[in-house]
């Protein structure tokens, strides 16, 4: 993934982050995918993680107390469990945070 990022001439992520799964997914799953693929992106690139977002019982995206993504470049990582739908809504979300940019990787099975 870190090759495919270099190969699109993408800007490199300052904060890498994924999309959370509501409680009632985690209980089911038992851990989250698409946090073990964003752990090891990070680690990789030696950048930060960042988990500022979290997924309300309503469905909702909400902001934890600390934002540090200002003037950043964010990279959303999904691993193809979230719809278009939630995709856009998240990326909407960090958009209020004032990054300075945002991408998505989608992985698709």
């Amino acid at each position: 993934m870190v090759m495919q990022l270099d190969r699109l001439g993408w800007p490199f992520p300052e904060i890498v982050t994924s999309i959370p799964n509501s409680f009632f997914r985690f209980l089911g799953q038992g851990y989250q995918p698409n946090q073990l693929l964003v752990q090891h992106m990070a680690t990789l690139c030696n950048i930060e993680v960042f988990k500022g977002l979290k997924c309300g019982f309503d469905g909702g995206f909400h902001w934890k107390p600390s934002n540090h993504i200002a003037d950043k470049r964010v990279l959303i990582v999904d691993d193809g469990s979230a719809s278009q739908k939630t995709v856009f809504r998240f990326v909407n979300k960090v958009r209020e945070g004032f990054p300075k940019a945002v991408f998505a990787l989608r992985f698709l099975c």
